[in-house]
């Protein structure tokens, strides 16, 4: 008898957590209409605002819901982007953007309406400009030999530098760059500013940039956003304190972490097979 009560306690256990489970599962809205409008527009390399519109079948805007988008571009080696607001106003949510390289896009968005009374899904497809109507490169008017040398700063052969990145090859996403900066005679260099400019010739990219103002036994730790995989042509300008500049190049290869991890696996399988 004793048995049967335990079975029955537990199957009323089992019914009460479906019931629980099914209750935190939001419905799908289907009557939402979800509309995307961008400025600048038309959308060009660069920062940008998403402003995402949500009304229900009537036409009543809906505020209070959280907006998530999901950008990526449409071919593979990007790092997507992702971005979530809840703040509104009259039903229309601002949300921060940027474009990291021109091309196609697409933004996959979520609404979640407030309570958890539902959720609706939209895609948007895209087409971003590689180079803004505002670049100095439609301007034409900047006469590149009329520029002072002397306001750049001297050319210093005599500043080396090393370029170590804390991945080789390096993860798309967050990481750091550990610059080395010393003299001809190997002496470190504390007093300089180190700029990092970095872009991949073999595509309409957005530059990845950074800096540091501060060094310790010549070593400058630069923070910087590998946006995609392949391979990159890094600029790094040294500045001393006297505006003496060296600026050297160096390739930089870019993986996605999967793949990374991929390698990571291959070779654990090579040394235990061995």
């Amino acid at each position: 008898m004793k048995t049967l009560h335990l079975i029955y306690i537990v199957l009323m256990f089992v019914l009460l957590a479906g019931c629980n489970s099914d209750q935190s599962i939001a419905p799908i809205a289907d009557d939402l209409m979800i509309d995307l409008d961008i400025n600048p527009d038309p959308p060009t390399v660069g920062k940008t605002t998403l402003m995402i519109s949500v009304h229900d079948a009537d036409g009543n805007p809906i505020d209070g819901a959280t907006i998530e988008v999901h950008g990526d571009m449409d071919h593979e080696g990007m790092t997507p982007i992702d971005r979530q607001v809840s703040n509104s106003q009259e039903g229309t949510y601002h949300i921060p953007f940027e474009w990291s390289m021109g091309g196609g896009w697409i933004l996959e968005v979520t609404v979640t309406l407030p309570d958890n009374k539902g959720i609706a899904h939209q895609t948007f497809d895209l087409f971003v400009g590689a180079i803004s109507e505002n670049s100095i490169v439609n301007q034409g008017n900047t006469d590149t030999a009329e520029m002072d040398h002397n306001a750049m700063g001297n050319i210093d052969s005599n500043i080396q530098i090393h370029y170590m990145p804390n991945n080789d090859p390096a993860l798309a996403g967050d990481t750091t760059i550990t610059v080395m900066l010393t003299s001809k005679d190997g002496l470190p260099i504390d007093d300089a500013s180190i700029a990092l400019h970095a872009n991949m010739p073999s595509h309409d990219m957005m530059p990845v940039m950074g800096e540091s103002h501060t060094g310790t036994n010549g070593r400058y730790t630069i923070p910087v956003r590998w946006t995609m995989a392949g391979e990159w042509e890094v600029n790094i300008t040294a500045t001393l304190s006297d505006n003496q500049e060296s600026t050297q190049t160096f390739t930089q290869i870019v993986i996605m972490p999967e793949d990374s991890d991929t390698e990571t696996d291959d070779m654990s399988d090579h040394n235990s097979s061995g």
